[in-house]
């Protein structure tokens, strides 16, 4: 069961437990959900995404009054609304509990109620939601907020945990490679 008054914090469409937004907290902006998405500290602000702010008891700075915003950058309506779009159509969306059966569950958690229900609903921090997300998601969920021209990492990595800054590896088709070598790669066996 989704909570169906909270229209753009997606993360408390899968808390499954609250009545109202008025009792979700994470983002410490006020006390209704109607119009930030991923966003933190942020105080009296509406419209934004990918946003962080100075915290929730603070009467100025990035998060207080602000709208239109993605990443902490201004933004007409219409590009607020494209971006919000395509977080929505690239399925965006954080879950805070997830539903483990029992055989999946680590041997401290097999107690004998989760022996009976079958398994577990755990529940998750905001930050480990994100993680859980991160490491499911497909190149293209990843690109759709990566390649946004608003994107900075150290906001995301703020709000998120999650530092795509220093990446070790780099996945790449073998298609990519050949474009930014700007030659046709061949791959054979050493």
């Amino acid at each position: 069961m989704s909570n169906k008054n909270c229209y753009s914090c997606y993360y408390c469409y899968s808390c499954n437990s609250c009545n109202s937004c008025n009792s979700c907290d994470y983002c410490n902006s006020c006390n209704y959900c109607y119009s930030c998405d991923y966003c933190k500290g942020l105080r009296m602000s509406e419209k934004m995404i990918f946003c962080l702010g100075d915290g929730r008891w603070e009467s100025k700075g990035e998060g207080y009054q602000k709208h239109l915003r993605v990443f902490n950058q201004d933004v007409s309506e219409a590009r607020y609304n494209e971006v919000k779009k395509l977080l929505a159509d690239n399925e965006i969306k954080i879950t805070l509990t997830k539903w483990t059966d029992y055989d999946k569950l680590e041997k401290s958690e097999q107690t004998d109620t989760a022996k009976q229900l079958g398994g577990l609903l755990k529940t998750f921090s905001y930050e480990d939601a994100w993680l859980n997300f991160w490491n499911e998601a497909t190149k293209k969920q990843k690109n759709s907020i990566l390649d946004l021209p608003e994107f900075d990492a150290d906001i995301f990595k703020e709000i998120t945990g999650i530092d795509v800054g220093k990446s070790e590896v780099e996945e790449l088709t073998l298609a990519e490679v050949c474009k930014r070598l700007g030659k046709t790669v061949k791959i054979v066996k050493e």
